[in-house]
């Protein structure tokens, strides 16, 4: 039964602080969000530092839904049906971009990579844990017992910097949340093994501190990523005569799955925007090229969810622009656009959606403006399904498996984790901070907690984990304390770029 919400809001007008510069731009959860005169509160966000995982072993992690997966048109469509769009529009005077054609033909080099990824994912699904090589020369136990030992409790580690990155809170709910992002922090992705969609989920979560596992070594995911990485003799990036732009579409699971779904997950490490990425041998791009590839190609046929979300961080909201088209887009226009499709009919349950629309707005708030117009509808867009989630949550605090078509229920922890993870990702973007004391926000915060650590030993869907973890993080941003009183250390050049 669709259930009717009232939106808690009044009012039509905000005051609040000035923006920060593009660079350094970062749409905060916002401190309260009704509608008054009086001015709104926001606390400095920090950058993301994730517990540091130097010498840990690594628990498996599943590449593929298990058999009660939700499908493509119920639940877990951004790996199915709706992660294949429209290939993007070719280049042609740039010989570095793709030919016209097809998703599955015609394009500069094998349109496939020739990793089989469906039957990858049955190996991986069915291996036992492979612990890395421990830096600290102890012998790491890799038989099936040994993993499931460590389903309670977290696998012992010698941390290289021991000083904490985050004050935990005196609060039971906060050290489960820490220890939730400890132990999922360990899982290593592999360059050889894993694919640029499961590694840009994690690059999504951890950010500046996501490592990647390499041969024997441990590398910097966003600095490998910046220079010219490829998978399936294919590169990751493609020089474009606007600037440069993520490999499109090729299969489920491969490259991103969505237009600029990689840099939306970039987004979240606030890359200045003359961050290099080598995107050939002898061609370096940087982030504004594309920002400007984004912004000239994008288009109404295709979904705009992920470019919102990235354009969220680095455009003022007034921007407006005219695409290749010539056709007038803006901020404002993709709201519209985000909320012209109702979110059942979205990947994930539209909560990318609700996740992007909550950092444009938050953005628009932190840049002193009124809310009104498409901006104050987004407002109440959010409040109704924030509430909505409230109302369709189950019993044990987990969110509903159908996400907002009505209420269910999943006895399957991959799946569990993440649906409710992917609802709790945008609410911890959405909700006032004064809303994340309530008690069904803890209650859904401590279900997902729990099942990162009770499962930690077992194989969970990729996207989906990182998605929890990301939520999880975001729940630390906001109400842990940052610990500064040693400087964290910066990453610099590593083994494997000698």
């Amino acid at each position: 039964m669709i259930l009717g919400i009232v939106a808690l809001v009044s009012g039509h007008a905000v005051a609040v602080a000035a923006r920060a510069p593009v660079e350094a731009q970062i749409p905060r959860p916002p401190e309260s969000v009704s509608v008054s005169a009086s001015p709104i509160d926001f606390a400095s966000r920090p950058v993301v530092e994730a517990p540091r995982p130097a010498e840990t072993m690594p628990t498996q992690v599943a590449d593929s839904p298990t058999a009660d997966s939700p499908t493509a048109e119920d639940t877990d469509a951004e790996k199915t049906s709706v992660a294949m769009p429209r290939r993007l529009t070719p280049d042609q005077a740039e010989p570095l971009e793709p030919k016209a054609g097809s998703q599955s033909s015609e394009a500069k080099g094998p349109t496939k990579s020739p990793v089989n990824i469906a039957e990858q994912k049955s190996q991986q699904l069915s291996r036992p844990v492979t612990p890395l090589k421990d830096p600290a020369g102890e012998k790491a136990t890799t038989d099936d017992a040994a993993a499931k030992s460590t389903t309670d409790t977290a696998v012992p580690v010698k941390a290289e910097d021991k000083t904490p990155r985050w004050i935990v809170p005196d609060d039971p709910l906060a050290r489960k949340v820490a220890q939730a992002i400890d132990i999922t922090s360990r899982r290593i992705l592999s360059v050889d093994t894993h694919t640029p969609w499961q590694i840009g989920h994690g690059v999504m979560a951890l950010r500046h501190q996501y490592e990647l596992q390499i041969g024997d070594e441990r590398i910097n995911a966003i600095e490998w990523i910046s220079d010219n990485p490829r998978f399936g003799g294919e590169p990751w990036w493609y020089a474009t005569r606007y600037g440069a732009k993520p490999h499109p579409f090729s299969e489920p699971y491969a490259f991103e799955g969505h237009p600029n779904q990689f840099l939306a997950f970039l987004a979240m490490s606030r890359l200045p925007l003359d961050h290099k990425f080598k995107v050939a041998p002898d061609r370096t791009a940087t982030l504004a090229d594309f920002i400007e590839n984004a912004k000239m190609t994008i288009d109404k046929r295709e979904e705009t969810t992920w470019t919102l979300w990235f354009f969220a961080y680095y455009l003022d909201s007034d921007e407006s622009w005219v695409n290749e088209r010539r056709e007038p887009w803006s901020m404002e226009r993709m709201l519209r656009e985000e909320m012209s499709i109702p979110v059942t009919k979205k990947a994930c349950g539209g909560n990318h959606g609700l996740f992007a629309l909550a950092s444009a707005r938050n953005a628009y708030l932190q840049g002193g403006k009124r809310l009104r117009g498409v901006w104050l509808q987004s407002h109440y867009f959010l409040a109704r399904h924030a509430e909505l989630a409230r109302r369709l949550q189950n019993a044990d605090g987990s969110f509903s498996s159908n996400y907002y078509k009505g209420r269910g229920y999943s006895k399957d922890p991959s799946k569990r984790v993440s649906t409710s993870g992917h609802t709790l990702e945008f609410l911890m973007m959405s909700l006032p901070k004064q809303q994340l004391k309530q008690s069904w926000v803890r209650r859904g915060i401590e279900n997902i907690a729990d099942d990162l650590i009770k499962y930690q030993a077992e194989p969970l869907d990729v996207g989906g984990m990182y998605h929890a973890l990301h939520a999880m993080i975001i729940y630390r941003e906001r109400t842990f304390e940052k610990d500064t009183r040693r400087p964290l250390p910066l990453v610099g050049r590593l083994p494997w770029r000698r």
